[in-house]
């Protein structure tokens, strides 16, 4: 897009996201203000973040960010757009930027006959419903995914991971200990960030994050640490 950057990544570190912003946002900036000749900061305000369901939406966060250029009318064909890792997903075009992510792999074992179940997801535009869904939870910072999902990490969490409906204020939901075993069991638990560039062009929008392999204790950690 011209003025923001959608991004999906899989941290192994409960500091991984906060490290990769935190060095984006010096060192890019001090290149972009080199070249272009000004001083100051690009971005408009902190990221924000999203925990997702991998199962049932982490491919849907791939075609809700590959579609956007389709989206916004900039395009007609999502592999027309430079700036994508559809022309990597879909066609297997080289790229040191992505690493292919279990769910994906699993779309079959042959990478041309992946690439083509790939782009057959991308015959239909992200239904009206997920379209609001991400958009709202990943503004608010709040889970995408089935209530079961966002009860596990209210209770990881202590936060609110749904909008909360009309009327009185639901209490707080009760924070477990970091012993208690999650849900998210062994697979991968995306987020979705949503940093904000400054400077007029620029506008690091969204930030999706897969946590692998991650510890209670740590897990909590990089929840506040993304989300606060």
């Amino acid at each position: 897009m011209t003025n923001y950057v959608h991004i999906l990544c899989t941290p192994h570190m409960s500091n991984s996201i906060s490290l990769m912003m935190q060095s984006l946002g010096r060192q890019y900036v001090r290149y972009f203000n080199c070249c272009y000749g000004r001083t100051g900061t690009l971005w408009e305000g902190r990221y924000k973040s999203c925990l997702v369901q991998v199962e049932d939406y982490l491919l849907q966060l791939y075609r809700y960010i590959e579609l956007n250029p389709v989206r916004a009318n900039m395009i007609e064909d999502p592999a027309d757009y430079h700036w994508s890792s559809y022309q990597i997903n879909g066609f297997g075009k080289d790229s040191d930027l992505c690493t292919p992510h279990p769910i994906y792999l699993a779309l079959h074992s042959n990478a041309i006959q992946r690439q083509t179940v790939y782009r057959a997801l991308f015959t239909s535009h992200v239904e009206a419903k997920l379209l609001a869904d991400i958009r709202v939870n990943s503004n608010k910072g709040m889970a995408i995914g089935n209530d079961q999902f966002k009860q596990e990490i209210e209770a990881l969490t202590g936060r609110r991971m749904r909008e909360q409906k009309n009327g009185s204020p639901s209490p707080p939901a009760e924070k477990k200990e970091a012993n208690w075993v999650v849900g998210v069991k062994s697979t991968l638990t995306p987020v979705l960030l949503t940093p904000v560039l400054c400077f007029r062009w620029f506008n690091i929008k969204t930030v999706f994050c897969d946590f692998n392999k991650i510890t209670t204790a740590c897990f909590n950690e990089l929840i506040w640490k993304i989300i606060v």
